[in-house]
């Protein structure tokens, strides 16, 4: 079923809290900052309004882009194990300062005390600090200054594809030929650049070697699915 399409189970969970806040994260932020301030720009775009997007929007739809580039299986497990361990690493080193001004405090270390004080905070502080990563106003406000624009591909002979890394950078952020890329839909695709001479040379390469170059890149930078429609050559090629 679509809903069941790209999707992994409690990704985002807290652990060792009470149930009702297990999935603060996925309520608080993907959901009521993420998604539902995305929803309304995606139809804007779709519909060749970028032009016409807020300051405001420019800035909920780079928060979009930026989650879907972070919130994914890897990034996410391996945060929630780096930041645990860095917690705990860095707990441990207070250790002298803490026995220095504990006074009747029974926990025998710092570390023990954090645990027993905030309950799951040392587990959950990946996910507690991803929502800063994902808003982190360096990056940020470098992708909401670019040149943005959407390419109808809907005359070219086949759609585009999408993945489970499904934006696109062809280099760092701060290069000045940065281009970035997101399919929308398998007729759509937006791109953002810090150079706005680039919509013109792709737009000259022709809508069928667009997609192929599009569905290439998001093909092989896919970790383990790849979503849309394309021929067996295609797959065996790219994927093989």
């Amino acid at each position: 079923k679509p809903d069941e399409i790209a999707f992994e189970n409690r990704l985002y969970s807290y652990e060792k809290v009470p149930n009702q806040q297990r999935q603060a994260v996925e309520k608080m932020f993907f959901t009521a900052e993420v998604d539902d301030r995305a929803a309304p720009i995606l139809v804007k775009l779709l519909s060749g309004e970028e032009g016409d997007l807020s300051p405001e929007e420019r800035i909920y739809w780079t928060r979009f882009i930026v989650a879907a580039r972070l919130r994914v299986p890897e990034i996410v497990n391996d945060l929630k194990k780096t930041a645990s361990e860095e917690l705990r690493r860095s707990l441990t080193e207070d250790h002298d300062a803490f026995l220095a001004v504990k006074g009747d405090i029974e926990a025998p270390t710092l570390l023990d005390w954090t645990d027993q004080t905030f309950v799951g905070l040392i587990d959950n502080f990946g996910m507690m600090i991803l929502p800063d990563i994902i808003t982190d106003p360096e990056h940020n406000k470098i992708i909401e200054a670019m040149h943005w624009w959407v390419e109808d591909l809907s005359d070219a002979n086949v759609t585009l594809l999408t993945s489970d890394r499904p934006l696109w950078v062809s280099t760092g952020l701060k290069k000045p030929n940065c281009l970035l890329a997101m399919p929308l839909s398998p007729t759509r695709v937006f791109f953002a650049s810090r150079n706005p001479e680039l919509q013109l040379a792709l737009g000259q390469q022709g809508v069928n070697r667009l997609v192929r170059r599009c569905n290439e890149s998001l093909a092989s930078q896919a970790v383990r699915f790849v979503y849309g429609r394309a021929t067996l050559r295609f797959i065996t090629r790219t994927l093989g």
